[in-house]
């Protein structure tokens, strides 16, 4: 029979042993692409705030709004922000960016590559090269992959091109158009319309902006205030520094755009520019995803990657029984002080997670390969079914 750690036991050794073994990662490092008025090409440069990006990489520039969505990020909450500068060598005509520089090569360390060795990277935003340029969707197809190989979640503009009407008379085809699929969806949103802010560098003239830096900072904020878990996405989730939205949406078309995996932006009274969705773009395959929310597929992300790096441990022990109890003792605990924190549906522990390691889970030819199977399950605050995770980590290894 499959051995699932008690709640009563695990609480126990969670109070017995102090602070649980296993820590929280990080939830919302936003990794930023695009070009920049200077600043390095070779490497990704973390970023603490506005004025440390303008040190390294320039002041606001006309030309790059990659500097004016760090500046949205960094207003509306976020700390911490990765900036890759792409090479405008490969820039094209008008002053595009050429696909190939976002897709760059591993090997040489290019394109999204730069992001390769900076962990954690939980957010990325893609910007283009120009104040009107919509981003390729191929690029962003590219991007998503990577995303999902990195555990990342990715924030998708609305291309320049949508027009409120247009959308709504066949918002399916429209993000058919994305080209954004198949289960890598599920680590996608994307948001309409543009956000409106002044332009320093126009006299502050209001201009239209991609809105992802906005919505990234949000989701920092969201996360430091209430949890990863909790949707960036209500009264709660205004968008500081933004004038206005390029489109207005009623209640009606909010509801149609929900439907297919579009995050509208609204403007709400008392508040003013607010997001108002929080779906993935899995749901626009109109198919039952348990990813379909945002906040599901971010907290999942952020069990993934804490429970990878608390286990790391285990690769030098022997992969026995032992080494079983010690993992749902530990991934226990961990869960277990999610739950008291909110984190997830139920009245009870037993209701809301689980976790079973054991030879069940890992078998035989596991043990042989130097594997250990972890299951682990949760309740997330919506939709209230569970939503199960497997991890493999290596153990058993000699030490060198």
């Amino acid at each position: 029979m499959a051995q699932t750690v008690s709640r009563t036991a695990m609480c126990d050794e969670a109070r017995a042993g102090g602070d649980p073994p296993i820590a929280g990662a990080p939830t919302s490092v936003t990794a930023f692409l695009g070009g920049a008025a200077q600043g390095p090409t070779h490497e990704a440069v973390r970023v603490g705030g506005v004025e440390e990006f303008h040190r390294m990489f320039g002041d606001l520039h006309v030309r790059h709004p990659m500097g004016y969505a760090v500046r949205d990020f960094f207003a509306n909450g976020g700390t911490t922000a990765v900036i890759a500068r792409l090479s405008a060598a490969s820039a094209g005509a008008g002053g595009a960016l050429d696909p190939a520089a976002y897709a760059g090569d591993r090997s040489a360390r290019t394109g999204k590559y730069l992001l390769d060795g900076l962990d954690p990277v939980n957010v990325v935003c893609v910007l283009g090269n120009a104040r009107d340029e919509t981003v390729p969707a191929a690029v962003y197809a590219d991007l998503l992959a990577y995303c999902v190989e990195r555990r990342a979640f990715l924030i998708v503009d609305p291309p320049v091109e949508w027009r409120r009407d247009e959308l709504l008379a066949d918002p399916a085809a429209h993000v058919r158009a994305l080209g954004l699929t198949g289960q890598a969806a599920r680590n996608a949103a994307v948001f309409f319309p543009r956000i409106l802010s002044a332009d320093p560098q126009r006299g502050g003239q209001v201009e239209s902006f991609p809105p992802c830096g906005a919505v990234a900072g949000t989701m920092a904020r969201t996360d430091a205030a209430r949890g990863v878990w909790k949707a960036a996405a209500g009264a709660d989730a205004g968008l500081v520094g933004t004038a206005g939205l390029a489109e207005d949406l009623t209640d009606d078309q909010n509801a149609v755009l929900n439907r297919v995996g579009v995050n509208p932006l609204r403007n709400l009274p008392a508040v003013g520019p607010a997001v108002w969705g929080a779906g993935t773009l899995a749901r626009a395959d109109q198919a039952a995803d348990a990813y379909e929310y945002v906040p599901v597929r971010r907290t999942a992300l952020f069990l993934e990657r804490s429970l990878s790096r608390g286990l790391e441990s285990v690769v030098f022990e022997p992969n026995d029984e032992r080494l079983w109890a010690q993992i749902r003792r530990d991934v226990g605990a961990f869960l277990d002080s999610l739950f008291r924190q909110g984190a997830f549906q139920g009245r009870t522990a037993a209701d809301a997670y689980f976790v079973t390691c054991d030879r069940k889970t890992t078998t035989q030819d596991d043990i042989d390969r130097g594997l250990v199977t972890v299951v682990v399950g949760f309740a997330p605050l919506r939709p209230a079914e569970f939503v199960v995770l497997r991890l493999q980590q290596r153990a058993g290894r000699t030490p060198p």
